[in-house]
């Protein structure tokens, strides 16, 4: 808990209360979206310049490749990577970011997904910008 102001993007905010209520001060407010359609670009557009951007809703794939879904596949690399990317191309456009911003992408490294989100969530911070710091963490 801390004085920062904190914009919180979920899929389900009854779920998420139920489990980190307690752990929350008030200086948040609370959004809620699915990252498989586009709705949060609209809600991007209410906050305020923020000072950090935390990306980490994971979606991991854990079928065995002989059973792997295209459809399944494409929405993987959709939470795992375009939409941090387009998020924060997003934020950027419309400076969102404050100036020395730090960005970070916690990716899941469990499954197949490993390996191709890694590699490409990899390329990311060497493609945001001079003046804003990008970081990859796995776990």
């Amino acid at each position: 808990k801390n004085n920062v102001f904190k914009y919180i993007f979920v899929r389900n905010k009854k779920k998420f209360l139920l489990k980190y209520e307690n752990q929350l001060d008030n200086n948040y407010k609370l959004f809620s979206c699915d990252l498989l359609n586009d709705k949060i670009f609209n809600l991007l557009l209410e906050i305020d310049p923020i000072d950090s951007f935390c990306y980490f809703p994971g979606m991991p794939f854990m079928q065995l490749v002989k059973h792997a879904k295209r459809d399944v596949l494409m929405d993987v690399f959709e939470i795992n990577y375009f939409k941090p990317y387009f998020i924060t191309q997003f934020l950027l456009k419309k400076k969102k970011l404050n100036f020395n911003s730090n960005v970070l992408y916690v990716s899941s490294i469990s499954g197949i997904d490993k390996v191709a989100t890694k590699a490409a969530k990899t390329q990311m911070p060497c493609q945001v910008k001079k003046n804003i710091r990008a970081t990859i963490k796995t776990g």
